[in-house]
């Protein structure tokens, strides 16, 4: 646009430094970009783009210097007028000083966050207390009703009690995955490692997976390259259960008569850790495009047709990865609809010290050889009802003596 000499700018325009500017370049969107705040340049340039590509009203908010060399919020606002030919033949800009807006804005924000992480505090610590009060007469429920199991009893109710079992152990599963997710918010999750056989710990994830593999006769193969099995020292629970999560789900979303399987190959030996990349991979119903940028997100769900949309509380996944992420690790997964999905783990095992390896050992011998209870005098203290009784039959038929205190307080 050419710039006459007739223009107009209130005195205002001219607390900014870019009133120092050639008028004509900043009419044509050429200003010194030393006049914008420097991390708000990539603003000014999409808003000169806009103006080049001769929309009539553009607009933006940026923090622009001052002349005593501060920066204030402001809103810039672009008309840009044209002729029948599309020539621009005037532009009235507009600054808007919204610098109070954006303080007052920001400390909204703040109290909205803090107010949100407070929320989510209050959440996490509900969460937590729930699912210990919820798991606490659980346990009781499933111990007894081994116990019961134990005893003498008709076939038919030894049935009934089995699927129970099975029923009361799918919920304590549900229970254990809302108290991990509150102890991950909570930074309070932590990995016990303990020393065992790297050989075992695979063995054993096979041998889990084996009774779901069964009933939906889905075949499992297993192809092991250059790994070198030693005793390590880890978080056995946390690693069986991050490797079970992604089994269950290969399980769960193949269907009957389909396939899964293993690939384990060694990445790298050094510095006492071993480096190996496990590769589990179903023939199931694959993940969509659209949620797979959100399957390891807690809570997240997606419909299918081989499960309820309800099934579950959408955190196995979610786990999967903190739990890997915990111990050092990365998980990555591949997808296609129809053809099914692989999950790469590249998983670090610490090799265990000689002194680890020799108290391994030694704890072994002792339960190899076993301890006797018979005629022992066993202080039990606890205060729950059910899990006295249950703790209580456990130690008696192993020929124990038994005492109860209902608390430490009265034990002591």
């Amino acid at each position: 646009v050419e710039i006459g000499k007739n223009y107009y700018a209130s005195p205002k325009y001219y607390e900014y430094a870019l009133s120092t500017q050639n008028f004509n370049a900043v009419a044509n969107n050429q200003a010194d970009r030393e006049t914008v705040h420097p991390d708000d340049i990539p603003l000014l340039s999409d808003f000169f783009e806009k103006v080049k590509s001769k929309q009539e009203r553009v607009t933006t908010v940026l923090r622009l210097k001052l002349k005593d060399g501060s920066y204030k919020w402001t809103e810039i606002l672009s008309f840009n007028y044209y002729d029948k030919t599309g020539k621009k033949t005037r532009v009235v800009g507009i600054l808007r000083d919204v610098d109070r807006e954006r303080i007052e804005q920001n400390e909204k924000l703040r109290e909205a966050l803090l107010a949100a992480q407070k929320a989510n505090k209050a959440k996490t610590a509900f969460l937590s207390r729930m699912s210990h009060d919820m798991r606490t007469p659980l346990n009781g429920i499933l111990g007894l009703t081994s116990l019961i199991k134990g005893s003498t009893i008709d076939n038919s109710i030894r049935e009934d009690l089995a699927a129970l079992e099975v029923s009361g152990k799918y919920l304590l599963n549900l229970i254990n995955d809302t108290l991990d997710v509150s102890k991950i918010e909570s930074g309070r999750l932590e990995l016990h490692p303990v020393v065992c056989d790297g050989r075992e710990l695979f063995n054993d994830v096979l041998k889990l997976a084996n009774p779901g593999l069964q009933e939906k006769h889905l075949t499992l193969t297993t192809h092991i390259e250059n790994i070198p099995f030693t005793i390590v020292y880890m978080d056995r629970n946390r690693f069986e259960q991050a490797m079970m999560n992604v089994l269950s789900n290969a399980i769960k979303f193949t269907a009957p008569g389909g396939a899964i399987d293993i690939s384990m190959r060694n990445i790298s030996v050094d510095k006492g850790v071993i480096t190996d990349e496990i590769v589990i991979s179903d023939t199931g119903i694959g993940i969509s495009p659209s949620f797979l940028p959100h399957i390891f997100e807690a809570f997240a769900q997606e419909d299918n047709s081989l499960t309820s949309p309800r099934e579950g509380t959408g955190l196995g996944m979610a786990i999967t990865k903190q739990l890997i992420d915990l111990m050092d690790g990365s998980i990555s997964v591949e997808s296609e609809v129809g053809k099914g999905t692989a999950f790469t783990i590249t998983m670090k095992f610490p090799i265990a010290t000689e002194e680890q390896i020799a108290g391994w050992h030694k704890t072994k011998q002792q339960v190899v050889e076993g301890i006797s209870f018979v005629g022992k005098h066993i202080l039990l203290c606890e205060e729950q009802p059910l899990n006295v009784k249950i703790s209580k039959h456990l130690l008696e038929e192993k020929g124990a003596i038994i005492d109860i205190a209902e608390n430490g307080q009265v034990a002591v």
